[in-house]
């Protein structure tokens, strides 16, 4: 039986790579996790500096600024993904997450800090993967898409007159158009134009752009809230605001029952920075779907249940990529997007259903107690452009 505490034990434990580090900034402690995935030995960092042991200074400064921001301005990381050089030379991702430890004094030994990271490599290569296949899909798709186009529109021509013809052509070129959607959809996520940006009044700017979303909404029974905390202007591109108001609040509306809300926020963080905020009082969204929700082609409900929706309906989902082109034009012009979620607590499972009215929930008296079982919050932070 060794001397090891029960905490010691767990941090040894686990499959996280777990780094403590004295208040003078050397490292006291790290689990054998953290040596595998960074590649060291125990000896080579044990009493040394991070900033010391590590290779490719320079390629690894982000990493590298973690340990500097936590032991010199004691600032905190969350879940933030770097990419690291190992001394063997492979590149590997990683999120990491630091804490400040409460301890009131500065000694040999007293461990005043901890960094926890988790090798994330095969996640991203298997993001890449996913985003080069889209990619792919839409240059293949694409002139196809086109010549069938054109040849139901000549169809169309020849044959309009007759009735029945006429219905199987419509539908063929509705169907058509749902592809030529999607194909648009990838190029806009992987060929974005470039911004263009200029000064927009908040206000004025923004209610255009929910009014008319609210006009091919109007079939549904939501109440769309407004909230103002800043109202002057800011300097940014239009059709980028109109793209994240539009997948936002589509978003919102679909996953909200009849009679239900949706509250539109924007309001000023600092000095540079801004935030849409767009929270439901709807079904939330599953745990296990929290995580892939930005992902490509990630659906929170199963793929039948997208087969005969309209947009805007309850429920009525998509195709997984709105929310996936707002998280890469995110990593594109350096905005943040998160997300908090609530799954109603009557309806836990993906697969439980929601009836889509709050009057006939059967599991409610009132809308307020609809509205205190289940939410998701959307923010989207970001600063000015430049003109």
């Amino acid at each position: 039986m060794n001397d090891e505490t029960l905490e010691q034990i767990i941090i040894r434990s686990l499959q996280e790579g777990v780094i403590t580090i004295e208040c003078n900034g050397v490292v006291s402690g790290i689990n054998p996790a953290a040596l595998r995935i960074l590649g060291l030995n125990r000896d080579a960092l044990l009493g040394f500096s991070v900033e010391d042991t590590l290779p490719k200074r320079n390629a690894n400064s982000a990493f590298l600024d973690i340990f500097r921001n936590l032991i010199d301005k004691d600032e905190v990381t969350f879940l933030k993904e770097v990419e690291l050089i190992r001394s063997d030379g492979q590149k590997i991702g990683l999120s990491v997450s630091s804490a400040v430890l409460d301890v009131t004094e500065c000694a040999p030994g007293m461990e005043s800090y901890v960094v926890v990271f988790r090798d994330i490599t095969a996640f991203k290569n298997l993001e890449r993967a996913k985003r080069k296949a889209a990619d792919h899909l839409s240059h293949e798709l694409k002139t196809p898409l086109s010549i069938l186009k054109a040849c139901l529109q000549s169809l169309s021509e020849i044959y309009g007159i007759d009735p029945k013809a006429h219905r199987i052509l419509e539908r063929g070129e509705r169907n058509l158009d749902r592809l030529l959607a999607i194909q648009d959809s990838v190029e806009q996520i992987f060929f974005p134009q470039k911004p263009q940006p200029k000064i927009l009044p908040i206000e004025i700017t923004i209610n255009n752009i929910l009014d008319r979303i609210l006009q091919s909404a109007k079939h549904r029974h939501v109440e769309l809230e407004r909230k103002f905390d800043y109202s002057v202007f800011i300097i940014f591109d239009y059709n980028i605001l109109e793209t994240i108001l539009n997948v936002l609040v589509k978003n919102a509306i679909e996953n909200t029952p009849d009679e239900g809300i949706v509250i539109v926020n924007f309001n000023q963080i600092d000095s540079a920075h801004f935030q849409i905020e767009v929270k439901d009082h709807g079904v939330g969204i599953p745990l296990e779907d929290l995580d892939f929700i930005f992902e490509g082609f990630h659906h929170t409900q199963d793929t039948n249940e997208y087969s005969t929706k309209k947009p805007f309906d309850f429920n009525a989902g998509g195709k997984g990529l709105e929310l996936f082109q707002l998280r890469n034009m995110s990593d594109l012009f350096g905005f943040k997007i998160d997300v908090e979620s609530q799954r109603c607590k009557f309806i836990p499972q993906s697969t439980d259903h929601c009836p889509g009215d709050i009057n006939v929930c059967p599991h409610i008296r009132s809308a307020e107690e609809c509205f205190k079982s289940g939410h998701s919050v959307f923010r989207f932070t970001f600063r000015n452009m430049s003109e």
